[in-house]
């Protein structure tokens, strides 16, 4: 007797691995690298995220990113993917300060781009003058500056500016000057002097406001005058 034997011919299967989709988004304010498309699953996909200038990247939304804070990671394809970067304007930091004695409001952190009110406010005695810096709207106590980079303000503050003349009690007799010109500002020292005409002598100096007590001396045709008001 003879045995008959059977043969099976095993083929090889070919394993073909499932697609995943991945979609890219980005916020305004940068750009990512474009890798729209579909990937074989458990596959990675490099991810670069490029800030437009004065923006930074904040981070990625969506799951599957390796590292969500950094602008270049990979995103892990075991799944479909929607992924987003998120820019924001940078931050800078506007500083306010001021030379002479007052207060100054506005310092602070603020997005490149924002309009920030500021303001300036004069101590008793003293006047506000200028702003020195760069971005400045207008040369006024209240204004705003637009944030542009990191910026450095000064309001001046000066003493305040006072009426200040002298004159002959009859122009005939005599002539007065004050040696320095304006403005008088409030706590300047000051010169005057007095020249009589011919057949004249200087007498006194005198005041119609009661200006007498700012004089080193009412009694000498050259004095100095401490100025504390009008």
């Amino acid at each position: 007797q003879h045995s008959t034997q059977s043969f099976k011919t095993i083929e090889p299967v070919e394993y073909i691995p499932e697609l995943y989709s991945l979609t890219v988004n980005q916020t305004s304010g940068g750009t990512t690298n474009d890798v729209n498309a579909s990937y074989p699953e458990n596959s990675s996909v490099e991810l670069l995220a490029t800030p437009d200038p004065h923006m930074e990247f904040v981070g990625w939304t969506g799951s599957g990113v390796s590292d969500p804070l950094f602008p270049s990671t990979v995103v892990f394809m075991t799944e479909d993917r929607n992924i987003t970067a998120v820019f924001q304007p940078k931050k800078y930091e506007l500083k306010i300060d001021f030379s002479g004695v007052g207060e100054v409001t506005g310092s602070g952190e603020y997005s490149f781009g924002a309009d920030i009110a500021i303001s300036a406010v004069p101590s008793l005695g003293y006047e506000f003058s200028h702003w020195e810096g760069y971005g400045i709207d207008a040369n006024t106590s209240s204004t705003s500056i637009q944030i542009s980079s990191n910026q450095t303000i000064r309001a001046i503050f000066l003493p305040e500016q006072h009426t200040f003349s002298v004159s002959p009690l009859d122009s005939s007799h005599g002539t007065t000057n004050i040696i320095q010109s304006a403005p008088y500002r409030n706590g300047g020292v000051y010169d005057i002097m007095a020249e009589p005409n011919f057949g004249y002598r200087f007498s006194h100096w005198s005041s119609t406001n009661g200006s007498i007590s700012m004089l080193d001396s009412n009694l000498t045709a050259t004095t100095r005058v401490r100025l504390s008001g009008d």
